[in-house]
């Protein structure tokens, strides 16, 4: 006999942890293995450029953020120390993970040149954090924004949320000190970070950097403990943003930040995170390979037509006037579910 227990009345002070269900439990998603010290020394990571979806970054918005460079993780946990939990560490050149008590420290964001602090919080505290953070910004002339939560579960539709905002303010910075020049003008300063052509402006211009006056910008992602939400919350960054899988950007993370934390749960939100943006690149490849008209974007799902001319299914069988439903697909164009 089954028990609907979803609506069974709960103690005063307890808070249900997950929603009551009944069906059998299923296999649980395995955590990202834990760092190895021995073997992996270090860990590098580089930018995706193959299949970029033109809908979310152009090729120039990826060299102005990533500079083009290969990011490497050094073994950080020989040096580890209790007390470093407390701290910031960079994860990338230009992207940090630590606690909420680094925002006391000025002078640290100072030295670092911490341009955005980005608060990835429970819903439930955001009116107590928010003042902080600002008065922090304030002080310091520097951005601050925030993502809040309802809950771990809730992360993973706040992740394209959480990459918008970041590279938003990485172009925004890089575009606000750069120049403008038309085609044939002069170019006596660098152009794009990490070389290559000089990135494109939004009106067209190609856009010029004095390298001498630059200064790169630099996120903060931090939560309480600077070791689960806003974790996943720099995982599913580099799982977007770089040629690597979950369990690698972990691993890059983890030695960088030994106390940082992905359990089942937190493994689970990020693999469907991957699988999203893996189909929406695949989605972005076909489009582009449409648009080219070289055959390249040939979708990998057969076609009835093909169906019928497999030998091992029953369609081919079939008798010739059968119209196996094609009244339902009459009309029907290409569709991409993003």
């Amino acid at each position: 006999m089954e028990y609907d227990m979803s609506n069974w009345p709960l103690a005063k002070g307890v808070v249900r942890a997950a929603p009551m269900v009944s069906t059998p439990p299923s296999l649980p998603t395995p955590p990202p293995p834990p760092v190895m010290r021995a073997r992996q020394k270090t860990l590098s990571i580089v930018p995706t450029y193959e299949h970029l979806d033109p809908a979310q970054l152009t090729t120039d918005d990826l060299r102005i953020i990533t500079q083009g460079k290969v990011q490497v993780a050094s073994d950080n946990t020989i040096n580890w120390r209790y007390e470093s939990r407390r701290e910031a560490q960079p994860i990338l050149d230009f992207l940090y993970l630590g606690p909420s008590s680094v925002l006391r420290d000025r002078a640290f964001l100072q030295r670092e040149g911490i341009t955005l602090l980005l608060a990835v919080r429970d819903s439930r505290m955001a009116k107590v954090n928010l003042m902080g953070a600002e008065r922090v910004a304030g002080e310091l002339g520097i951005e601050a924004e925030s993502i809040d939560v309802d809950s771990n579960q809730d992360l993973v539709r706040w992740f394209p949320v959480a990459v918008e905002k970041i590279n938003g303010h990485l172009l925004r910075r890089y575009r606000s000190q750069g120049r403008a020049v038309q085609a044939g003008e002069g170019e006596a300063t660098t152009g794009a970070p990490g070389g290559g052509p000089p990135p494109q402006a939004p009106d067209g211009s190609r856009m010029v950097i004095d390298s001498a006056q630059f200064r790169p910008a630099k996120v903060l992602v931090y939560c309480e403990t600077g070791n689960d939400r806003s974790a996943a919350v720099v995982a599913a960054y580099l799982v977007t943003m770089f040629q690597a899988d979950v369990e690698t950007v972990c691993q890059f993370i983890g030695l960088q930040r030994f106390c940082a934390t992905f359990d089942e749960s937190t493994a689970f939100l990020l693999k469907t995170y991957e699988d999203i943006i893996v189909a929406r690149r695949s989605v972005a490849r076909d489009a582009a390979g449409h648009a080219a008209g070289d055959g390249a974007g040939r979708s990998a799902k057969r076609t009835i037509s093909q169906t019928r001319g497999d030998e091992d299914d029953d369609l081919s069988r079939a008798p010739a006037h059968a119209d196996f439903d094609q009244d339902r697909y009459a009309g029907r164009g290409q569709f991409a579910p993003w």
